[in-house]
């Protein structure tokens, strides 16, 4: 099965070159006007992902989330990020799962989950990412326990 392509990309493959070049060099002057560096390979420099948790934090503070919350958050992102600095669903899915064979609890797990959603979800709401990797992984199904 073939990687699907953005559909802006694809078009932009078939335009004569000098169309191409036109566009190029616009996008190039958009970037520096905008502090985005881009190598000598034409290729933009990717920021790593854990230097956007500060601005995600500040947008959850704005929401007015409990100072708790916050520092869990932050943590469970930290954490995964410095264990993956190129996440994937099938990546993430992976430390979710290999998170509950350790014995960390359902909740706790889902917590984690929660706040890399936040994250990703912010990422993407912001043009950061083009892709959310937690578009796809659900929920984790919290076991029921009898109040005692």
């Amino acid at each position: 099965m073939g990687e699907s392509v953005d559909p802006i990309i694809e078009v932009l493959r078939r335009l004569p070159v000098s169309d191409q070049s036109i566009i190029s060099t616009l996008i190039k002057s958009m970037a520096e006007r905008a502090g985005i560096p881009i190598t000598d390979a034409g290729r933009v420099e990717a920021k790593p992902l854990i230097e956007f948790v500060g601005l995600w934090l500040t947008s959850l503070k704005a929401r007015l989330l409990s100072p708790r919350t916050i520092y869990v958050y932050e943590w469970a992102v930290r954490r995964y990020l410095t264990q993956d600095a190129a996440p994937t669903t099938q990546s993430i899915r992976a430390y979710v799962a290999a998170r509950l064979d350790a014995g960390i609890s359902a909740h706790h797990v889902g917590l984690e989950r929660k706040a890399l959603a936040s994250f990703f979800n912010f990422l993407e709401e912001e043009g950061i990412v083009g892709t959310n990797p937690m578009r796809r992984i659900k929920p984790i199904a919290i076991p029921f326990r009898q109040p005692a």
